[in-house]
């Protein structure tokens, strides 16, 4: 459990982007707080279409992805790009992750940015959901957390050499 979880322009580097925030919600401790900066447009859907367009034709970026965040007790603030949350949370979304894009182009603040794609999750399929809690230090770096999540184990090498 953690006290503090940030990703400061940390979070448009990260393939699962929407995975990563529901497995952080779930460590938090009772009275911790979870900041990142967020960029909606970055989250589409299979089809390349920005994931925040709630109905088609209609572009209010965030909206779709936006409204499933803050039902499930996140805010956000557009004026910032920032998501934040208090206390634990046990999210589940109603998306599937399919892979990422790290060609993106650049995001909001001009940086590269790699593209997160999810589609509707299958019937009877659940979404994303928070799993696993690491271990560490009381402040953690989503950043690094993800990278730890997805690299590769080790090999280990025999003692004496």
């Amino acid at each position: 459990m953690y006290d503090l979880i940030t990703c400061v322009h940390g979070l448009h580097y990260v393939g699962d982007q929407l995975g990563l925030l529901a497995r952080a919600a779930s460590w938090l401790s009772p009275q911790g707080r979870f900041v990142a900066h967020v960029d909606l447009e970055s989250i589409r859907w299979a089809d390349g279409r920005s994931a925040g367009r709630a109905v088609p034709g209609r572009a209010v970026p965030g909206r779709a992805v936006l409204a499933a965040l803050r039902a499930a007790g996140f805010t956000y603030s557009a004026r910032h790009h920032r998501l934040t949350l208090r206390g634990p949370l046990r999210v589940d979304l109603p998306w599937s992750y399919l892979g990422a894009d790290p060609h993106a182009g650049p995001n909001y603040t001009g940086q590269p940015a790699v593209a997160s794609y999810y589609r509707p999750a299958m019937p009877g399929k659940s979404g994303i959901t928070a799993r696993g809690v690491p271990v560490g230090a009381r402040v953690v770096s989503l950043v690094a957390a993800a990278a730890r999540d997805r690299a590769p184990p080790r090999p280990r090498r025999p003692r004496g050499e």
